[in-house]
């Protein structure tokens, strides 16, 4: 499976818009932390913008492919952007930030994805 095939069209649409289509399909074993359509909506954040790679790059975490549930409470991760989220792990739910896991473990080419609730807005850098 690809990114363009997960039905996450919000997402998709912001990568191709930054051009980051092709590196986000050749970054290998990768995890995605892919906000739903409505987190987008939610966010007002759906528009491309200056700041959509660093947005998109900054759910983007390269060279480790986090299945669940393998992703560790307290953990730290870096993004493809520089920045840093922390993974809370609060019963049986998983966050990645303040964002919950919503499906997790969808298997990419390249890697692994998970739909979270919502953007990470601490990773803007408006």
């Amino acid at each position: 499976m690809t990114l363009q095939t997960t039905g996450l069209t919000t997402f998709v649409s912001l990568a191709s818009s930054a051009n980051l289509t092709d590196t986000f399909d050749n970054i290998p074993y990768s995890t995605f932390f892919i906000p739903s359509n409505e987190a987008f909506t939610d966010a007002n954040d759906s528009s491309p913008s200056a700041a959509t790679a660093d947005l998109l790059t900054g759910h983007v975490i390269p060279d480790f492919a986090g299945y669940l549930p393998s992703l560790v409470n307290g953990s730290t991760l870096t993004t493809q952007a520089g920045s840093s989220v922390t993974v809370t792990i609060q019963g049986d739910n998983y966050y990645i930030n303040d964002a919950m896991i919503v499906s997790s473990n969808m298997i990419l080419e390249n890697g692994v994805a998970h739909v979270i609730d919502q953007v990470c807005l601490l990773l803007l850098t408006r």
